[in-house]
């Protein structure tokens, strides 16, 4: 009996000892397609399934459908809630040792048994490995919509006719977390009896989002016209944004141009320059706090200085602060642009979720007028309204 339980347990523990536990964050999501950190050199092959772990609760499983040395690009076989970047993943693989390398794809036909003896050599059955589905290396989502807007009057001088088309296009590459965006409403706008399509009327199309991406949860390098939502107070800017994390930590700066007033065009009227630290914790307190500071030059001349804050606080499930401020460092003092910090905005919410499809919210903005130096700088100061409302 004593030797039946060892034999048990020798071959309990074999068996375990065959897999082994594989860890890693999820680095990227575009386009359904889930980036992880965690690649050949884990183990982790074809097919291979990953599970998505929050805490204790499994919130998702993926399918592997292509790796790299260090990372493996995943489609979403389940999932209960949203996959984000930095979600933890998790997979069980087979411990393979030297002489239990994968071999050509040819098996050898079962060893006939000893007490029989062969008339003919044993043969070689070829096995040929069912090959996954081909997917495009490159995978384009987004919509398209078309818009009409038209005012009629008795006088039809004043009609007004605008159509326009809304494009939102988002593609990623299969086995590189790149991904390319644009935003744009393509419109034309004529008076009267004019055709919008005529030479005579007026284009008014604008470009919000064209830009190129790459990230792999750890480095983000955009370039075109972006948008950093860590600075907001910058808004779009035609040029490059740079970031980088350590752990919990992520610094970033960004610059370039402001786009036209129309939208479309480049232009090198306004320059703009930011920089950010931001910091983001796990557990019950899931927050994420930044600060930034950024420039705005005018024609070569510095036009606005300011510093910011954002706080992002999920409390549990239910409750969810947030709260942004900006201070200007300098101000007007005749035709000078002088030293001098003020808080130029604070605003805050309070949203409490009752049920699933209800919830109670509760919040205060204070800001003041504020006046870019260019424009300002021949106005009396006593013109100016300072104050904080």
């Amino acid at each position: 009996m004593t030797r039946i339980i060892i034999v048990i347990m020798l071959f309990v523990s074999t068996t375990l000892a065959q897999e082994r536990v594989v860890r890693g964050k999820v680095t990227a999501v575009a386009a359904g397609v889930i980036y992880t950190s965690v690649g050949r050199q884990d183990g982790i092959k074809d097919s291979t399934l990953l599970h998505v772990v929050r805490r204790t609760e499994t919130t998702a499983v993926l399918k592997v459908f292509a790796t790299g040395s260090k990372f493996s690009a995943c489609s979403v076989l389940s999932s209960r809630r949203e996959i984000r970047i930095g979600d933890s993943v998790m997979a069980r693989v087979p411990i393979t040792r030297p002489e239990e390398e994968p071999k050509e794809a040819l098996l050898v036909a079962e060893e006939v048994p000893p007490r029989i003896k062969p008339a003919a050599p044993a043969t070689r059955r070829v096995v040929r490995k069912m090959e996954a589905p081909v997917r495009p290396s490159l995978g384009i989502v987004g919509r398209i919509s078309l818009q009409y807007f038209a005012t009629q009057y008795e006088n039809s001088s004043f009609n007004i006719s605008q159509p326009g088309v809304v494009v939102t296009l988002q593609g990623s590459l299969r086995d590189v977390p790149l991904k390319f965006q644009m935003y744009g409403n393509f419109r034309t706008l004529a008076y009267g009896r004019a055709s919008p399509f005529s030479p005579s009327a007026r284009n008014q199309s604008r470009l919000y989002r064209l830009s190129l991406e790459y990230n792999d949860g750890v480095s983000v390098i955009s370039f075109g016209r972006i948008f950093v939502p860590y600075v907001p107070i910058v808004g779009y800017t035609d040029g490059l944004y740079l970031s980088h994390r350590v752990g919990r930590i992520a610094v970033g700066t960004s610059f370039g141009y402001q786009p036209g007033r129309a939208q479309t065009g480049i232009s090198s009227t306004y320059k703009k320059f930011s920089f950010f630290l931001n910091y983001e914790s796990a557990g019950f307190l899931r927050s994420s706090v930044t600060a930034a500071y950024a420039r705005t030059y005018y024609r070569s001349k510095l036009d606005r200085e300011v510093v910011s804050a954002q706080l992002n606080l999920p409390v549990g499930n239910k409750l969810y602060i947030y709260g942004q401020s900006n201070a200007d460092l300098r101000e007007k003092s005749g035709i000078d642009y002088v030293p001098s910090a003020s808080l130029s905005n604070l605003f805050f919410t309070f949203n409490y979720r009752v049920t699933d499809f209800f919830s109670l919210g509760l919040g205060a903005d204070a800001s003041k007028p504020i006046y870019p130096f260019h424009s300002v700088q021949f106005i009396p100061d006593s013109m100016l309204d300072r104050r904080l409302r």
